[in-house]
């Protein structure tokens, strides 16, 4: 791909974005025109309810679901590059198990009810720290590869959901939040969420940016990346920690949210051919349009359905859309790769 041919793609998904942003902000239990919009966040001195609604709900709703969309992508594209397998998302690594476990602790166990929305955010990012942390930690361990340890990542998510069965089991009268938890949501964020997530944003996406050039090092093969001079090992497990940290910036804010780390760098893929330093910014931007996009019809989807399938009084979680989109989308790719096909 040329730079031109990159220009005009860049321009394009630019444009979708703030085309879906902009849908976000209009649609919703409350439909409002796009000239009242503007009018409304335009005018500082003018207070009412369309404008509360716009600015302390839609807006930092809308920015979240960019940022924590293009890091799942992010984080996606590198662990399908490191890990060398397509189908790998940031599910794979088992933050965002550990993570919904200490969400669905503190949900189930916490004497600090009335602080709950603030404090649950903070409470999910350590446990995907943690998380990280301990793989990171096992990384280091001898004869311990990218493969071994995705393997350790699922065996990891499997036994912790295991243990979030028994807490659900014991604690039914939490698992309204518990389930919304783990199915992922963007319900309620604000812009509390907003100045959680953003540090990770600013710090985490220009250092998985920078990753570019080790990215296509290691898609030649180990033997070719080291004679470019790439150190395997380190390089492998530095690009790990970032993916893990972004998917702890991610879940921590919205849930877990599954498939968009997966879907959106596939796109990307078909877009920006194998190129990193196209791949991943694009990567951003296909899944922060995917979430946009489930969180849109997560919104709107409701009065068009029956209500005996429906039991949410307002809104479906945004992961019930991701997953009704990847689940298909995660056999197709599965189908294709026993058929012999290669999964791109």
């Amino acid at each position: 791909m040329n730079i031109y041919t990159f220009k005009r793609l860049w321009s394009i998904l630019c444009i979708l974005l703030l085309l879906f942003f902009s849908l976000h902000l209009i649609l919703g239990g409350l439909s409002v025109e796009i000239q009242t919009v503007v009018k409304e966040l335009m005018n500082p001195n003018h207070d009412s309810t369309v404008r509360n609604i716009l600015l302390n709900l839609r807006l930092p709703r809308a920015i979240i679901a960019v940022l924590c969309g293009g890091m799942l992508g992010l984080a996606g594209a590198l662990l399908q590059s490191v890990i060398s397998n397509p189908l790998a998302e940031p599910g794979v690594i088992g933050v965002t198990a550990l993570s919904t476990l200490f969400a669905v602790l503190w949900i189930t166990y916490s004497p600090f009810s009335i602080l709950m929305s603030y404090s649950l955010p903070v409470v999910a990012a350590i446990g995907a720290t943690l998380s990280v942390a301990l793989l990171y930690r096992i990384s280091k361990f001898p004869h311990i590869g990218m493969q071994k340890l995705a393997l350790i990542g699922v065996l990891f998510s499997v036994i912790i959901q295991a243990f979030i069965s028994l807490i659900l089991l014991q604690q039914q009268q939490a698992m309204g939040s518990i389930l919304l938890w783990m199915i992922g949501s963007l319900n309620g964020r604000t812009w509390s969420q907003f100045y959680m997530v953003v540090p990770f944003a600013l710090i985490l996406i220009p250092i998985a940016l920078s990753f570019a050039g080790i990215v296509n090092g290691l898609r030649l093969g180990d033997e070719k990346a080291q004679t470019l001079g790439i150190n395997l090992q380190s390089s492998k497990k530095y690009i790990l920690l970032v993916a893990g940290l972004l998917t702890a910036g991610a879940v921590s804010t919205v849930g877990a949210i599954a498939f968009v780390g997966l879907i959106g760098p596939h796109i990307a893929r078909h877009l920006a051919e194998e190129d990193a330093r196209l791949f991943l910014p694009i990567s951003f931007l296909t899944s922060s349009l995917l979430l946009l996009a489930a969180d849109i019809i997560a919104q709107v989807a409701v009065p068009l359905l029956p209500d005996a399938w429906v039991p949410f009084t307002i809104q479906l979680p945004t992961g019930a859309v991701t997953a009704l989109i990847g689940g298909p989308f995660f056999m197709y790719l599965i189908t294709k790769n026993m058929k012999g096909g290669k999964v791109s």
